[in-house]
């Protein structure tokens, strides 16, 4: 399932915290002067104390040195601004954004994903053109960026953020920072991604209800593919209510058969051919399936009015009845759209390997 995270209810629960518990947000005299002790602390401003960090957190989303992304993708000339940004959840899972010239100067922006050996195919990164004028208030706003934080203050959070500015001359801003407080990287990396999720309205139109998941709709747009807006209009229907992912073994079965074509094909190991929407219904709320969870990793919208879903069938560890009926492996899932505008699915697949 997508990971939500929202910053600004993250910031919320941390004042909240510190207005009952009294732990402190201010910074100290050092951290706000700045000063150096002989060895690199938490309130060191020169990017060489970051800079092993900063180093393991780029490989994570397959990125060498800043030089080195400068010199394979960037521009040479005047303007040669590099903009590497991370974001690393505690939970598990982030993403990053790249921002610089191409070789013929246009401003660009690049999503990355965190690599994962369970994930060998797929895009591992999007690339998208910006506008010279959101370019300069992007660079703007990063040299604002104070270099100082207090990460040993730092108690409840639930992301790690990284900004990493390399300007024209190789000088290098690189504060790191935390989704606590008014925190100032997580704001900044908010401000990159809604102007990279201008550039991809596909994208921008996931989670439409009005729930704060600027970060979930980066994450997200790695999952559709072709006819991107239809693959986009089926994914918040099933995702942002997240009923029919949750619902094996667990729903009633006539609010089921509301997702399924009359005429479904549904085949399951070690059970006959499924070839009707009751039947279909009743299996997938059935307790053969209450230990069972599907996790989805692509949308492949093949036409405007039929999308292909692939993922995985995921056994918990449970004693549960559906554990004894096969093997954990992928499914493929395909979803039609009918007269009445509504998508509902027309053929499942899981062979158990």
């Amino acid at each position: 399932m997508m990971r939500k995270f929202n910053i600004r209810m993250a910031l919320a629960a941390f004042i909240l915290l510190n207005a009952v518990s009294g732990i402190p947000i201010s910074l100290s005299a050092e951290a706000r002067s700045g000063a150096k002790s002989g060895r690199c602390s938490n309130y060191d401003p020169h990017p060489k104390c970051t800079e092993a960090y900063r180093n393991a957190t780029r490989k994570r989303f397959g990125l060498p040195t800043l030089e080195k992304i400068r010199q394979r993708k960037g521009y040479a000339g005047p303007k040669g601004e590099l903009i590497v940004t991370t974001v690393v959840f505690k939970t598990g899972g982030g993403v990053a954004l790249v921002l610089q010239r191409d070789r013929k100067g246009t401003p660009t922006v690049e999503i990355r994903q965190m690599v994962r050996k369970d994930r060998p195919s797929g895009p591992k990164s999007i690339k998208v053109k910006i506008s010279e004028s959101a370019w300069d208030v992007i660079v703007a706003d990063g040299t604002k960026l104070d270099l100082v934080y207090a990460t040993d203050e730092v108690f409840v959070c639930g992301a790690i953020f990284t900004v990493e500015l390399m300007d024209g001359r190789d000088n290098i801003r690189a504060p790191v920072g935390d989704s606590c407080g008014n925190e100032p990287r997580g704001l900044f990396f908010e401000a990159l991604a809604e102007a990279t999720l201008a550039q991809l309205p596909h994208c921008a139109a996931l989670y439409p209800d009005g729930y704060d998941a600027t970060l979930d709709r980066l994450i997200a747009c790695f999952v559709l593919s072709g006819e991107q807006m239809a693959a986009a209009e089926l994914f918040n229907e099933l995702e942002v209510d997240d009923f029919f992912w949750s619902s094996m073994g667990r729903a009633d079965p006539s609010k089921i058969w509301l997702f399924f074509e009359d005429d479904i094909t549904f085949s399951w190991p070690e059970i006959p051919l499924i070839q009707d929407a009751e039947t279909a219904a009743e299996f997938w709320a059935s307790d053969w399936l209450y230990s069972v969870d599907l996790q989805y990793d692509t949308f492949h919208a093949e036409t405007p009015d039929r999308v292909r879903v692939g993922g995985s069938v995921i056994f918990e560890q449970s004693e549960g009845v559906g554990r004894m009926n096969g093997r954990t492996g992928p499914f493929t899932a395909i979803w039609q759209r009918g007269a009445d505008g509504k998508f509902r699915m027309h053929r499942f697949e899981y062979s158990g390997t």
